[in-house]
């Protein structure tokens, strides 16, 4: 089982991390900075399987956009909608993404 755990900040900030077995819940909600919502239709990232988290009440809660994560899912969004926060993107073979 092998893997990557992108965490996107708002900043432009990139962080990287080698997973050799999914995140713990605890983890993914650290990243986004509350409870989990994953990005619909987003399944690629640097070639491998991949889903997308975000924060569920970043709009609630007024967080700043994330223009860099945008570009990464432009095609996947209504013209109105957009993404805040951070996020993070679970990206692995297909053994690591059918255990999140």
């Amino acid at each position: 089982m092998k893997g990557t755990m992108t965490i996107i900040k708002t900043t432009g900030a990139i962080e990287s991390h080698p997973l050799s077995s999914p995140p713990s819940l605890e983890d993914l909600q650290k990243a986004v900075g509350g409870y989990l919502e994953v990005v619909p239709h987003f399944e690629k990232f640097g070639g491998e399987w991949a889903m997308m988290f975000c924060n569920e009440e970043g709009k609630l809660h007024h967080l700043p956009p994330n223009p860099f994560a945008m570009t990464l899912t432009s095609d996947l969004f209504r013209a109105n909608d957009y993404l805040v926060g951070d996020v993070v993107i679970i990206s692995g073979d297909t053994k690591l993404m059918s255990q999140l």
